[in-house]
């Protein structure tokens, strides 16, 4: 896993960047070719399916997409932002690049991708703590739970085996 001085993290303090602007990046203190910007994209989010970030790796750097919501939550010191954003960076230090999709496809392998779920909470969690990152990891599966009910979805396959893969992340941290 990363050693906790590996990266470091740079937040823009001003408020109301436009969208589409640079409003923070990672750092790697051993690489100075390593290039992660975060980007302010509420769209870029929303088109991957996400809620609040998404990763991107390019050929010549990676990109962590964020939206507004975040970057506000992130400058008021949010500790769930701050856990996904680690987590992000997480990603792309494990080398999560692919979609996983196969040849002809069919949706990716789910074991990979809850094994490099687990690899990001984990490479966040050396840097934020594990405590941290189980209580993030734990507010996420709150509001989770409250919107799937919101949303009369709770209890669908889709909820349940997303509440149920949180719930694995969490035991895995707080196992580490």
């Amino acid at each position: 896993m990363a050693e906790k001085s590996l990266y470091k993290l740079y937040l823009a303090q001003g408020r109301n960047a436009p969208q589409g602007s640079i409003v923070g990046d990672f750092k790697k203190l051993d690489d100075q070719n390593f290039v992660c910007e975060i980007i302010l994209s509420d769209d870029e989010v929303m088109k991957a399916g996400c809620v609040d970030a998404v990763t991107t790796v390019f050929p010549d750097k990676s990109v962590i997409y964020i939206t507004a919501d975040m970057i506000d939550a992130l400058q008021e010191d949010g500790q769930v932002e701050r856990f996904e954003l680690y987590h992000e960076l997480g990603h792309i230090h494990c080398g999560h690049y692919d979609t996983g999709l196969v040849d002809d496809g069919s949706a990716p392998d789910p074991e990979r991708l809850s094994r490099e779920e687990q690899e990001a909470d984990a490479f966040a969690a050396s840097y934020l703590g594990a405590e941290a990152a189980e209580l993030a990891l734990r507010e996420i599966l709150r509001v989770r739970a409250q919107v799937d009910k919101r949303l009369g979805v709770n209890g669908t396959p889709v909820s349940v085996k997303a509440i149920r893969e949180l719930r694995v992340r969490i035991e895995k941290i707080k196992n580490q």
